[in-house]
Order: structure tokens, then C-alpha cells, then sequence
């Protein structure tokens, strides 16, 4: 018969022989072993991932921010060469200490109106290698936020702005992801 006493976890059986018991014990420690190495305290994933760096600017009026491991460098658009048949949000193509970069215009793709630029920014974006620029107003700062002052976005906000905000601050700054910039295959030219 098997018998279990809930309160301290503890099952045994009369009819198991004493080489089952071992292995059962056995099987219990390892298990328990196993469980010791991969347990992390909350408080340690905690730190590690608690805030990010990022560079905050303005882009078409509005305050913006990007994670800076994403940016590779900040730079004023030098000559820009644009490309016939290429969606609107492409400003054209630049040459970038030798390589040919697309610059892109997140505003048009946004569908933000009612922008001016006179002697823009731009963002080299890339994790390894620069990908692609996008046009900025301005740049302000970088500095660290806590990654629970990021909110997730408005009902409001859809399609394709969505797919590429991480969220909004509580000062209604709008959050880019590097991640799904870099990954968005219409933004590769």
C-alpha cells in the first residue's frame, strides 16, 4: 500500500524492495541538486536587467529614445543621393566612410506631418555593423531608465508605429526598440 503524509512532502510504499527506495532517494537528491545551481535570486535577474542606457532626442516634434546599444554613432546627414522607386520614408542613400547606407525617415513612416529640418541628425543604427541611419531633429541626452518607467503603448497607437516602440514613459516619451528596428526587413534597403 502506498502511503503519503502531504504535510512534509513525504511518500513512501511497504511493497518497495530497499534497492527501489535507494534509487528513489537517490533520484530525489539529484533532483534537488539540480534545482540548488539554477535557483537566482529575484533581486540578482533583478539588477541586471533593471534599467538600460539610451540616448533621448527629438524626432518631428516629439521626444524620443533608442537603447544605445543600437546606435553606433551620431552624426550630421552629409550629401544624401536619392534613390528612384523607393518607398517615401527613404531619404536616399549616403556613403558612409565607404559603405553606402540607406538613411531612413521614421517621421514619413510614422506618419507624422508637418516636419522641418534644417541641418538634420542622424543615427547610424547597427549592433556589429552599421545597418542604416534614421533622420533626428535633435539629440539630447543619454542617461539610464528604469525598465518599469516603460509602459506599454496606448490603445491609440497602431501599426507600424506599434510594431517598433517598445512603450512610453510617464513623461510621454515614446520608446524605439533597436531590436525590431534592426529586424524590420522594410527598413533594409
Amino acid at each position: 500500500r502506498l502511503r503519503c503524509d502531504w504535510s512534509s512532502d513525504v511518500c513512501s510504499s511497504d511493497l518497495l524492495d530497499p534497492e527501489r527506495q535507494d534509487s528513489v532517494a537517490r533520484s530525489r537528491q539529484i533532483l534537488d541538486q539540480r534545482a540548488e545551481k539554477l535557483a537566482v535570486p529575484l533581486e540578482t535577474e533583478a539588477d541586471e536587467t533593471a534599467s538600460i542606457e539610451i540616448l533621448t532626442f527629438r524626432m518631428g516634434g516629439e521626444r524620443y529614445a533608442l537603447e544605445t546599444r543600437y546606435i553606433l554613432e551620431l552624426t550630421r546627414v552629409a550629401m544624401l543621393t536619392e534613390v528612384p522607386g523607393c518607398p517615401a520614408f527613404v531619404l536616399g542613400i549616403t556613403n558612409f566612410r565607404g559603405d553606402v547606407l540607406a538613411i531612413i525617415d521614421l517621421c514619413t513612416l510614422f506618419q507624422v506631418t508637418d516636419v522641418t529640418r534644417d541641418n538634420p541628425w542622424m543615427l547610424v543604427l547597427g549592433e556589429e555593423r552599421a545597418e542604416f541611419g534614421i533622420v533626428i531633429d535633435d539629440a539630447f541626452d543619454v542617461c539610464s531608465i528604469d525598465i518599469s518607467g516603460i509602459f506599454p503603448l496606448p490603445i491609440s497607437v497602431s501599426g507600424v508605429q506599434h510594431n517598433l516602440l517598445r512603450g512610453v514613459t510617464d513623461e510621454a516619451m515614446m520608446v524605439l526598440d533597436g531590436a525590431a528596428l534592426l529586424a524590420d526587413a522594410r527598413l533594409m534597403i
